[in-house]
């Protein structure tokens, strides 16, 4: 009796194929989890803009992405070690898009300070 070859396949390792099964497996928990879910927690009536956050000598500072939002449309806050940035951007109705990114409606963005601060301190 003859014992048969061993067949051995190797197949080389790629990295990009598995974090794309990572990343599908990380979105189908979070899709069960969340699905499960009432609608409306995960609804909200406001967007959240983009923000840069950083020290420039003894100063925080805080941009946030607003194009297209007057000034008097920013309304400002501070509670406890909170800045509550929020607002409106007013769409325009009167055209025919052909593509929207930005969003329109409320906003508000909430940026947790990392000292403790007065109103007297902050300047827009």
């Amino acid at each position: 009796m003859t014992k048969g070859a061993l067949q051995v396949e190797i197949e080389r390792w790629d990295i990009t194929k598995e974090i794309a099964i990572i990343h599908e497996e990380v979105d189908r928990i979070f899709n069960n989890f969340f699905g499960k879910m009432a609608p409306d927690i995960m609804k909200t009536d406001y967007f959240t803009p983009q923000a840069n956050i950083y020290e420039n000598k003894d100063v925080l500072m805080i941009e946030i992405a607003l194009p297209g939002v007057n000034k008097e449309d920013i309304d400002l806050s501070l509670q406890q070690d909170k800045l509550i940035v929020s607002g409106m951007r007013i769409g325009v109705s009167d055209v025919n898009f052909h593509q929207q990114e930005l969003p329109y409606g409320n906003f508000e963005r909430e940026v947790i300070l990392p000292f403790p601060t007065t109103g007297e301190d902050i300047h827009a």
